[in-house]
């Protein structure tokens, strides 16, 4: 067997020298000298240039090795790992100018005239150095009256999942950001029923309102870009009564399409009818929609947006519990190569 050294220099079984070995392990040899190889067990074969360990066959510009998730390709010279669920993000050396986004399930929709469920949490870490292995976990969206499951990527950042819009007469969850307020019961007027949503990662949800007798309606769930929209109502049989909406989220782009993410879901109402007509919420940028009280249904929140569900009515098309929130994910992007 022979090891090409230049175009004109190999090493031989004949003129092997001093050649034994690779040496292996996972830290470097002290004083190398240019040429020193050793095999590390964690970043693969290197090789001493004189200044610096490096791939064997690079010397700087190597290409970048990391496994886990759904493997995209964001630019020419960025790669993104997604994960929708539970998984492992590894990289096979050190690698500098790493972003990560990390988004938590939304909340599910409050049940029987409920609030809008709120968004997950939204967070964002840029310029961070990865090197080895971590743990992942992307939350999943909450059922009808559940808050959604929180995100995280190892110890290096996390995020809380939405909370639950207000069921019956209760109040919003509080989460990354908060689910909407129920219509509370008597009396009547606006409650102080929101759910509280977490600095930095959401906002708080909208309060539920009823005029204390013919008209209930539900808040409207939090979303990073703002709070959920109170529900309004008038004196009986005035009408122009409304649940209040979800409010928006934000988008990214790091695939080439524009995805909507973290909006809250819109409120319920229980009547649709004469004297006291009353509009049900509508849900943030790819958020549910709340249900109105047997003619629209309550709708869950887009898949994988972290978003919250509408508010869910008393009896209805869609029966009573609120819409499903959106599931959270995690993605990693990092440059293809190293400089």
């Amino acid at each position: 067997m022979a090891y090409n050294i230049s175009s004109n220099e190999v090493i031989t079984n004949a003129r092997k020298g001093q050649f034994q070995s690779v040496n292996v392990g996972t830290s470097q040899p002290s004083s190398p000298s240019t040429g020193d190889i050793y095999y590390n067990t964690s970043n693969g074969l290197q090789v001493w240039n004189g200044s610096a360990w490096v791939a064997v066959g690079g010397g700087g510009g190597e290409t970048i090795v990391a496994s886990g998730g759904v493997v995209m390709v964001g630019t020419s010279t960025k790669f993104v790992h997604i994960f929708n669920g539970s998984g492992t993000f590894k990289t096979n050396r050190s690698t500098s100018g790493c972003d990560i986004v990390c988004v938590a399930g939304g909340g599910g929709g409050g049940n029987s005239i409920g609030g809008g469920g709120g968004a997950g949490g939204y967070r964002i870490s840029s310029s961070q150095t990865l090197n080895g292995t971590y743990a992942v976990t992307a939350g999943a969206g909450g059922s009808g009256g559940s808050s959604g499951s929180p995100s995280s990527m190892g110890s290096l950042l996390s995020s809380t999942g939405g909370g639950a819009g207000g069921t019956n007469s209760a109040g919003g969850s509080p989460g990354g950001s908060g689910g909407g307020g129920s219509h509370g019961g008597p009396p009547s007027g606006v409650r102080s029923n929101a759910g509280s949503g977490i600095s930095g990662q959401g906002n708080n949800g909208g309060n539920g309102a009823n005029n204390g007798m013919s008209c209930f309606v539900g808040g409207g769930g939090g979303g990073f870009a703002g709070v959920g929209g109170s529900g309004t109502t008038t004196s009986i049989g005035s009408g122009g009564n409304r649940a209040g909406n979800g409010a928006n989220g934000t988008s990214i782009n790091w695939l080439g399409t524009t995805v909507y993410i973290c909006s809250g879901g819109g409120g319920a109402t229980n009547r649709a009818g004469a004297p006291d007509y009353s509009s049900p919420g509508t849900g943030g940028t790819w958020a549910g929609d709340g249900c109105q009280q047997n003619s629209v249904g309550q709708k869950n929140a887009y898949a994988g947006t972290g978003s919250g569900g509408g508010g869910g009515a008393q009896s209805g098309p869609s029966g009573t519990a609120g819409g499903q929130g959106g599931g959270g994910f995690v993605m990693v992007r990092y440059p293809a190569v190293r400089a």
